[in-house]
């Protein structure tokens, strides 16, 4: 069957695919690494995508910065020219492709609020930063068998909503400096009620200008979905506290009874052991619970707290301050808290 979505100009082809899925987090895309695209080729349409691209390799480095990292198995190949407002050859729609859910969960579940999706793709583009403004642009659109069943998801390289990390590992997002590296996208949610179909399409960012040919590349596109009941996390605020106050406990609760873990963002700041934190420096350190769910509850979204540490009042304590005059030079005995940091000593204003 044809599912024709006039609104958004895509004619979806539905059925003839091969789909692998199930309730454990099965990825429903087909091909969402391009390993069959041609390398530098010509136009190629892809096994289990409606459309065609073209392929770069990657010993090819047009991005900036280092490829996708081999822990994420990129394969040789990422899928590159998506093109937006044009008429004169393939690219004028995005590249698509329609998974159907109930491969991965059922409608009862689906329309319960009892399945989880994760979707997520690498993105970069060509040339020096600044250099080219052409930036990819993916959609997940969730359907039932005529309409669009809410606000598509958007993951534009253009932007950081859903930005999540660099290839690299470090750098911070902004819109100069690392324009053209390549950056994961992601986001989780619950699939809409009614859902029955996921529609992935890819194309030229429309926040931008197109600058010559569509140089935008795309890779690692993945569906993971998971059937379960849903949980929630409930992490009060944290206290602020001062350098050297006493460890004190965690006390976030998962509603499905199971164990909450806990990260620390900076271990300078803030150590964490059996739900206790320990306080190590003053600063700020965020706190994340999360709960991974097991075979009956989904994975809670994660939840971050702040935790503040003030610099504790530093103490000095003089004594020897009373000699009997013989000639020589005579200094006070000094302790501090904590022990040995910098002090200077004056006599009547003098330092000494």
């Amino acid at each position: 069957m044809k599912i024709r979505f006039c609104s958004k100009g895509l004619s979806i082809l539905v059925g003839g695919l091969a789909f692998v899925g199930s309730a454990s987090g099965t990825d429903l895309i087909v091909n969402g690494s391009f390993e069959d695209v041609p390398s530098a080729g010509s136009d190629f349409g892809p096994n289990g995508w409606n459309g065609v691209c073209r392929g770069y390799n990657y010993s090819l480095p047009y991005f900036t910065g280092p490829p996708i990292p081999a822990s994420e198995n990129p394969g040789a190949i990422y899928s590159w020219r998506h093109r937006r407002d044009s008429s004169d050859d393939a690219y004028a729609t995005p590249m698509t492709q329609t998974v159907n859910l109930l491969t991965g969960a059922t409608a009862a579940n689906i329309d319960a609020g009892h399945v989880q999706y994760t979707f997520s793709v690498w993105l970069a583009s060509y040339g020096q930063p600044g250099s080219n403004p052409d930036q990819p642009y993916v959609t997940l659109s969730f359907v039932d068998a005529t309409s669009f069943v809410e606000t598509p998801v958007i993951f534009d390289r253009a932007t950081d909503a859903n930005f999540t990390v660099f290839a690299d590992g470090v750098s911070v997002f902004d819109t100069t400096t690392h324009l053209h590296a390549w950056a994961k996208y992601a986001t989780t949610n619950l699939i809409p009620a009614g859902a029955r179909f996921a529609v992935v399409g890819i194309q030229h960012s429309p926040t931008v200008p197109l600058s010559g040919g569509p140089d935008t590349y795309v890779d690692l596109v993945k569906l993971d979905v998971i059937s379960g009941t849903p949980q929630t996390l409930d992490f009060p605020e944290l206290p602020e506290k001062t350098f050297n106050d006493s460890p004190f406990m965690l006390q976030g609760v998962a509603s499905s009874g199971l164990t909450v873990h806990y990260t620390s963002s900076d271990l300078t700041v803030a150590t964490i052991e059996n739900n206790s934190i320990n306080i190590v420096g003053a600063g700020s350190s965020v706190i994340t619970a999360s709960q991974a769910g097991d075979q009956t509850y989904l994975p809670s979204a994660n939840v971050s707290r702040t935790l503040v540490v003030h610099r504790a009042t530093a103490a000095i304590n003089l004594s020897n301050l009373s000699v009997q005059y013989d000639g020589s030079s005579k200094s006070p005995s000094v302790a501090t808290i904590p022990p040995l940091i910098p002090f200077t000593i004056t006599f009547n204003g003098s330092s000494a």
